[in-house]
């Protein structure tokens, strides 16, 4: 794991590819 400091910008991108990762998962699963 990191131990640098987390900006919020970071977060936010964490936070966004982790909604995407879901929406493809779902996606996928609807197949």
């Amino acid at each position: 794991f990191e131990t640098r400091i987390h900006n919020p910008a970071d977060v936010e991108f964490k936070c966004a590819l982790a909604q995407i990762n879901k929406i493809a998962l779902f996606r996928l699963l609807q197949l």
